[in-house]
């Protein structure tokens, strides 16, 4: 099995690569994109991190696109808020 620190740098990896798309048109203080990075790297890792505990039974493709069904909007959401300030 993989260790934790490589399956972290795949989701620091991806979800840089999810920041500098996402917002590529946004200008956000270094201390907003900071604390989203560290969210979604969170969030990413720790239902990684689940899914493998648990037997990595579970298709995770389903998973996650029930995820972003689930979390529609939140995004666009945040978007909105940096751009306020």
């Amino acid at each position: 099995m993989y260790s934790k620190r490589i399956y972290l740098d795949a989701c620091r990896y991806c979800i840089s690569r999810f920041i500098e798309s996402y917002f590529s048109d946004c200008v956000m203080s270094d201390r907003d994109k900071k604390i989203i990075h560290s969210l979604y790297i969170s969030m990413l890792y720790g239902q990684i991190s689940l899914w493998l505990s648990t037997g990595a039974t579970d298709d995770i493709v389903e998973i996650y696109d029930r995820l972003i069904e689930l979390s529609d909007g939140m995004i666009a959401e945040m978007f909105r808020r940096v751009k306020k300030t």
